[in-house]
């Protein structure tokens, strides 16, 4: 009889151990979805740079190009 009245105990701490795990997971699960949302936001921040990037590329290439004809002035024979 002695082994039966230990029952109570161990299904209470098993539980304690399962309402520990389902917790656990459920911030899990929480975390996940935040890191999903950042990474969105890092992969759109991503794209968006590397247009701005390449627009401030291609200024920097015409500015060159123009002080570079400037200098030249090939269309002047000297």
């Amino acid at each position: 009889m002695r082994s039966f009245s230990r029952y109570p105990v161990l299904v209470e701490a098993e539980g304690e151990i399962l309402d520990n795990i389902e917790s656990q997971v459920s911030t899990a699960v929480s975390n996940v979805q935040s890191g999903t949302v950042a990474l969105q936001k890092a992969k759109n921040r991503q794209k968006s740079t590397r247009k701005r990037m390449c627009i401030a590329i291609l200024i920097l290439l015409i500015i060159v190009a123009v002080i570079v004809v400037g200098v030249l002035k090939p269309w002047k024979s000297s």
